[in-house]
């Protein structure tokens, strides 16, 4: 399963991965699209969970250098 853009989602049901700060828009046609089954297949949701990352499934979560741990 590879990551998805906004023309090949054919659902909602879908986590949506967006460059820079965090607006009130969503659905960016540059954003980046992954299904669950990717996250779990690719073990992200157990990176994050295992980071400093307060990730939310249902909501949205902010990843920088900082919280990841990264210098």
């Amino acid at each position: 399963m590879l990551p998805l853009k906004k023309h090949e989602l054919k659902g909602h049901d879908v986590f949506e991965f967006m460059q820079g700060e965090l607006l009130d828009d969503h659905w960016l046609d540059n954003s980046i699209y992954l299904t669950e089954e990717v996250l779990n297949e690719t073990q992200l949701i157990e990176e994050f969970n295992n980071s400093s990352v307060n990730f939310n499934c249902y909501g949205p979560t902010v990843v920088n250098k900082r919280n990841l741990g990264v210098h």
